[in-house]
């Protein structure tokens, strides 16, 4: 199982010299930076090959209608025994009948169960291209989070983790398709796309977009940094609220709600 390979403070995920995420196999524990937009770039080459199986199924079943309930095998002996009959044993409509009922409820069964396997091959593949496809964008936004000043570096601005604020405004964010065909992180308000203050007319890269959805968060003063809070408001739920060590990965965890609205507030 691939698993990322945190920093030695324990507080994100470390970072190779190409900007990657690092990622090893808890079997033989290599380790490597995940590409994640490389990864992603192969879901097209997927796609089309789970639409060739789809059409050349549909294909082989076109082909085979055209010969109704027909089995080849079981047509092949009915012919050899018919040619070995005489006239008089023409006659025995009872045998026909049977050799006919066989032929038929042979065929019937082989069709099923071909019919049946290229379905499944099919469903799997969709499946296999839906789980690549949703690991691919956690890989990808997991990335952002993991090396965004908002959530790690010397002085993060804010007191979540990179997993805990990936956890809570993941949620924001969209892997859509840029103008040179590369992949890229959107950032949402809803149903409204982020755009840049820097760049106007062009969607807000991820740090910018995570500014402004943390300024439209209505718990902010809550989970900044004091020295990046908003007044005195802030500070002062801060002395008021429980308080919980950065560090302590399993408190972030079972208390994700309490600390999102105020109740709790993180350390530094």
């Amino acid at each position: 199982m691939i698993k990322y390979k945190l920093t030695e403070d324990g507080k994100g995920i470390m970072i190779d010299s190409a900007g990657l995420p690092v990622v090893f196999d808890d079997q033989d524990n290599k380790e490597f930076g995940l590409d994640a937009i490389h990864l992603y770039s192969k879901v097209p080459a997927l796609q089309e090959e789970a639409k060739s199986h789809r059409l050349k199924a549909k294909e082989y079943n076109e082909k085979l209608s055209a010969f109704g309930d027909l089995d080849p095998t079981k047509a092949l002996e009915a012919m050899q025994l018919t040619a070995n009959l005489s006239a008089g044993d023409l006659t025995k409509k009872e045998e026909v009948e049977r050799i006919k009922k066989e032929t038929e409820d042979a065929w019937k069964g082989k069709f099923e169960g071909e019919r049946n396997l290229r379905l499944q091959a099919v469903q799997d593949m969709q499946k296999k291209l839906d789980e690549s496809d949703n690991g691919l964008r956690k890989s990808l936004l997991t990335s952002q989070f993991s090396r965004s000043p908002h959530f790690t570096g010397k002085e993060p601005t804010t007191v979540l983790t990179p997993e805990i604020a990936e956890a809570y405004f993941g949620k924001h964010f969209k892997i859509e398709k840029a103008e040179n065909g590369n992949r890229m992180v959107s950032g949402f308000l809803g149903e409204n796309l982020i755009y840049s203050k820097k760049r106007p007319g062009e969607p807000a890269d991820f740090d910018e977009a995570m500014e402004e959805i943390l300024n439209k968060y209505p718990m902010k003063d809550a989970i900044m940094q004091k020295s990046h809070g908003t007044g005195a408001g802030g500070s002062g739920s801060f002395s008021r609220a429980q308080t919980i060590a950065r560090g302590d990965q399993k408190a972030f965890g079972d208390n994700l709600e309490a600390i999102a609205s105020g109740k709790i507030v993180v350390s530094s």
